[in-house]
């Protein structure tokens, strides 16, 4: 404790009309009486010979019982300056240290800033907070954001004490992976230079946990706002505990894809089978002969591949839905088992087909787009308010170009923000595995009109017969794709709603937004079903379970939550050592036993839902993740990033490797030639020119559908 004498004394900054204020004697007896009671006995009997005062009327009892929340106050205003003067002098000790050790310690910094700055507005000395927070707010905000903005809403002790933030904070420690170099460095720093004041904040805000000698080449800069030191603190700074997920993960639930889909498939299948062996048979005795019973052969050995699908979701239990639903419409269903018999199995390496289609004269403008279940509508979403419906079925004939080989650089994201004015966007379809086109037509464009802001997602209903669209100015619109017109507007939100998702039967869907809820609809009612409140911040992406009993949301607070929607209850809350940034997509896979999820931290993860557990960490992109898709069998994943390339990575083989989620984080280094390196799960990587992947996933057959705007790199 640094003991200062009448000279030093900081001044006294309390209003002048405070009720009882001490006098500078009493003062001194304060601070006396309070070493003494603390045990610091040196430190009284220092005091006590600068303040020239006989032992014996030191020793004289005094009463300060009531006046210890003021000697406390003094305290700590004293002390204000110099704790925003020594975490300035440790930043710039972090900035100037050797890169090995740079990325451990800056990870240390934030929560003391945090802590810093409590500190001072504990101590009534405003000037003296909002000078530090606007110093030194610019080296957190790209990756602590939304704390920023709480803590700029506290500039008093009296806000303190009401926030449950602050008091959660201020009742809790950070805990922080550093190496054990990186520690001792730290602590030599902190004591060479003198700071006491910001030893005493390290020691009451942060817990140095020291996991290994050496620092780890691969972890990531906590100044980029990745890693898992970000994703604990920003778990810590949300009140997200690991008891609170133990305890919300422990429901039972059942996990299984819809039973009664499950069931009226079977049937369609096994009638479809009985007449194809029907016209087998009539074939063959109308042509007879040996080029008959050849073709019959040649058909026979094709159907048995499209049966793939199915053998993957019999290992898991069906599950019956939880919600009313409407009778099953029986042409729909047929016509998606007629197509599943085309499906391709994709058990194993084997890379998919990949199609892609580039919106032309869109760059900046393009903000959302979906693909139609049957493939043949893209839809997108515009900043200018307008929805497009691109009808790829009835596109012009292809124009041939010559093949280019794949690019292996990836192109950098265009910057964000919109064009001016509207120009009209044209679609460009490229048929490829290489996503470099091969051959190109333009399609048909529907343009539908009626939001008054920017376009953030889009949702088909099973039969391709409506499309949701959600918008900056809070409503969602129902459209009718035959009428090509606007058929409900649902005022969903008093706030951006940011995702939209149908159910994959019957008439639900939910909607994320802005206000941090997500809420569940049927389309013949204008006002929502079910209100579902838990994220800490805006919720970015929703989607249903297979089995509509279940609904999942990826929000800005990095975690992912899956909701009952039946009793509006959080079952599931999956943050733990997952995304380190802001979720922005999520997709579940047929067999409803995986959710992937892709974030603004460049990674896709892949969670196991009955237990919360994250399974594997996947990382190979450089720019966000947009979209994430399972295949027809879940065997295979696909992920479209910002920058300009899709993944698709290897499902199975990735679930029965024994090496733990942690082991496989460290998949970004760079080669000697500049290329990434790919990960033990990674199928293929395909790159397109200058688009951005803003929408990916797989089709009935197993085929990859991805989208983008074309935005050129500006020279």
């Amino acid at each position: 404790m640094c003991v200062m004498s009448d000279k030093g004394r900081a001044p006294d900054r309390r209003p002048a009309h405070a009720a009882a204020a001490p006098s500078e004697g009493a003062l001194d007896e304060l601070v006396l009486h309070h070493l003494r009671s603390r045990g610091y006995m040196q430190s009284a009997s220092a005091l006590e010979r600068e303040l020239q005062l006989a032992p014996s009327a030191a020793a004289a009892p005094f009463a300060v019982e009531g006046t210890r929340p003021a000697l406390s106050k003094l305290l700590i205003t004293a002390a204000a300056p110099a704790i925003a003067q020594n975490y300035g002098e440790l930043r710039d000790w972090v900035e100037t240290c050797l890169d090995a050790y740079k990325p451990e310690l800056r990870r240390v910094l934030f929560p003391l800033f945090v802590g810093c700055y409590l500190s001072i507005v504990r101590s009534s000395e405003r000037e003296v907070a909002s000078h530090f927070f606007n110093q030194f707010r610019e080296d957190h905000a790209l990756a602590h954001r939304a704390e920023l903005n709480a803590l700029s809403q506290l500039t008093s002790a009296e806000q303190l004490d009401a926030s449950p933030i602050a008091r959660r904070v201020e009742s809790d420690r950070w805990e922080v992976p550093i190496s054990a170099y990186a520690h001792a460095l730290l602590l030599h720093a902190v004591h060479s230079r003198g700071l006491a004041p910001l030893l005493h904040t390290l020691n009451q805000r942060v817990r140095l946990v020291r996991h290994r000698a050496h620092p780890d080449p691969s972890v990531d800069d906590g100044q980029a706002g990745s890693g898992t030191a970000a994703a604990a603190a920003a778990h810590l700074w949300l009140g997200i505990s690991d008891a609170a997920i133990e305890e919300a993960n422990q429901s039972e639930q059942a996990w299984g894809p819809l039973e009664m889909l499950e069931v009226v498939h079977k049937r369609f299948s096994a009638a479809r089978a009985d007449d194809a062996a029907a016209e087998d048979a009539a074939e063959e005795e109308a042509v007879g002969g040996e080029e008959g019973r050849g073709e019959k052969q040649r058909g026979k050995k094709r159907k048995p591949a499209a049966a793939a699908p199915e053998a993957g979701g019999s290992l898991v239990s069906n599950a019956a839905s939880r919600v009313p639903l409407p009778p099953v419409d029986e042409r729909v269903e047929k016509e998606i088992v007629k197509e599943s018999r085309r499906c391709v199995s994709l058990v194993g390496r084997k890379p998919p087909t990949a199609a892609f289609v580039t919106v032309l004269d869109a760059a900046g403008m393009l903000c959302s787009a979906v693909f139609s279940s049957d493939s043949t509508i893209l839809a997108c979403g515009f900043s200018d308010s307008q929805v497009r419906l691109y009808l790829l079925k009835e596109a012009g004939p292809p124009k041939k170009k010559k093949a280019q080989p794949p690019k292996e650089a990836p192109a950098e994201p265009p910057a964000e923000g919109a064009a001016e004015g509207a120009p009209d966007a044209t679609a460009v379809v490229e048929g490829t595995t290489s996503m470099e086109g091969e051959a190109t037509s333009v399609a048909a464009t529907v343009c539908l009109r009626g939001h008054a802001g920017p376009v953030y997602s889009l949702s088909f209903s099973r039969d391709d017969t409506i499309l949701l669209s959600c918008s900056q100015d809070g409503t969602v619109r129902l459209w009718g794709i035959a009428q090509r017109a606007c058929l409900v507007c649902y005022q969903a939100h008093a706030a951006p709603v940011w995702g939209v998702a149908f159910a994959p039967l019957g008439s639900y869907f939910a909607t994320a937004s802005h206000d941090r809820t997500v809420r569940v609809w049927c389309v013949n009612s204008l006002q929502p079903l079910r209100l579902l409140v838990g994220h800490l911040a805006d919720v970015r992406c929703c989607c249903f379970h297979p089995n509509l009993s279940l609904l999942a949301s990826g929000s800005d607070d990095l975690s992912i939550r899956i909701w009952d929607v039946q009793d509006a209850k959080c079952v599931r809350i999956l943050c733990k050592d997952g995304h380190s940034a802001a979720v922005t997509c999520v997709a579940i896979s047929n067999d409803g036993q995986l959710l992937a999820s892709g974030g603004s931290d460049k990674a896709v993860l892949v969670w196991r839902l009955s237990s919360g557990c994250l399974l594997r960490r996947l990382r190979v992109h450089t720019g966000t993740v947009w979209s994430v898709g399972f295949s027809q069998e879940s065997a295979q994943l696909v992920s479209g990033s910002a920058d300009c390339s899709i993944a698709v990575w290897d499902v199975v083989g990735a679930m029965s490797s024994e090496e733990t989620p942690h082991e496989l984080q460290a998949d970004t280094a760079q080669a000697p030639d500049g290329v990434a390196k790919e990960t033990p799960y990674l199928i293929s990587r395909l790159y397109t020119k200058e688009t951005p992947v803003l929408a990916s996933r797989f089709t009935r057959t197993n085929l990859v559908l991805a989208a983008g705007a074309f935005s050129p790199r500006k020279k």
